[in-house]
């Protein structure tokens, strides 16, 4: 279990985070996963993702929107970061969001995703902001952008450990 949150308007228990289970994914391999069970503990509703070609390894953070529209999650599929934008009435995907680097590395860089994310639905302009942290190798990364039907890379920022220097790519 990665994370675990309350959604007291539906009364929910939500949870999620990585099954090697083939009860409830289709094979033993890692796939990411979220449930709710309601207060009594009685199952709502519950899945595991699959995004066409691979699967979502992993689930590290959920949190409602800020104003509760939906469950933001981060996780990793295919070995990079991903961003899902869920229903509350029954964890469907909204929105499937891959996080994939600006520039080109000869290997493939390993990134890291823990609880840092923030789903904003409406900033005091009125915009709604999807803020998101990852590491990838030893940098730290923030990225924001605009959640709209094309999303818009707002800003990213990548701290490189040791140096104390911010720098923009």
């Amino acid at each position: 279990m990665e994370c675990f949150l309350i959604d007291e308007e539906k009364n929910h228990i939500i949870a999620a985070g990585k099954s090697t289970s083939s009860d409830f994914a289709p094979a033993q391999n890692d796939h990411g996963f979220i449930y709710a069970l309601d207060l009594d503990g009685d199952w709502a509703w519950g899945n595991f993702f699959y995004n066409v070609s691979y699967a979502v390894q992993t689930i590290t953070a959920c949190s409602l929107s800020s104003d509760g529209g939906h469950i933001a999650v981060m996780g990793q599929a295919n070995s990079q970061p991903i961003i899902m934008l869920l229903s509350r009435d029954d964890g469907l995907i909204n929105k499937f969001i891959t996080i994939e680097p600006f520039e080109e590395f000869p290997e493939a860089p390993t990134y890291v995703t823990y609880q840092a994310l923030f789903s904003s639905e409406r900033d005091p302009d009125g915009k709604p902001f999807i803020y998101a942290a990852y590491l990838m190798g030893q940098d730290m990364h923030f990225i924001r952008f605009e959640d709209k039907d094309e999303l818009a890379l707002d800003y990213t920022y990548k701290y490189t450990d040791g140096t104390g220097k911010i720098f923009l790519p």
